[in-house]
């Protein structure tokens, strides 16, 4: 009668290192590649016009204008911060706009909640408007 072995399925084995490598390289490429198109993407979205309005003790409106030279439209976070004269960030607020493909859109957003209050007298001068990008490694 023949002798039939079982093969042995618990022993591991372990993958070659030409394709650990392979996929240690994929990996890289992956990120610098990510990395390098949202730099691209941030320079084709200019931000200008930008203006404070309606300034109280506790809140102030910034109107900004962004235009969009990309062909993808979508929600883009943006960061506003506002200056005082004497050039002391006041607030800032990080803030979904949509952004329209190959397109300008107008947008006045409203800071509620300031760092501190106004002093009598006192004025907010400028703002500054950024887009606002997550950082990956």
């Amino acid at each position: 009668m023949p002798k039939i072995e079982k093969p042995d399925f618990k022993a591991k084995k372990s993958a070659p290192i030409s394709f650990k490598l392979l996929i240690l390289f994929a990996v890289v490429l992956g990120i610098w590649a990510t990395s390098n198109m949202k730099k691209n993407e941030v320079k084709k979205i200019i931000i200008d016009n930008i203006r404070v309005e309606n300034q109280t003790p506790f809140t102030v409106d910034v109107i900004f204008d962004i235009t969009n030279n990309t062909l993808q439209s979508g929600n883009k976070p943006v960061l506003i911060e506002v200056f005082t004269a004497q050039n002391e960030m006041i607030g800032s607020r990080l803030v979904n706009v949509e952004i329209i493909a190959k397109g300008k859109n107008r947008h006045v957003k409203v800071l509620d909640k300031l760092n501190r209050r106004l002093r009598e007298g006192e004025e907010i001068t400028s703002a500054k408007v950024t887009l606002h990008q997550r950082r990956f490694l």
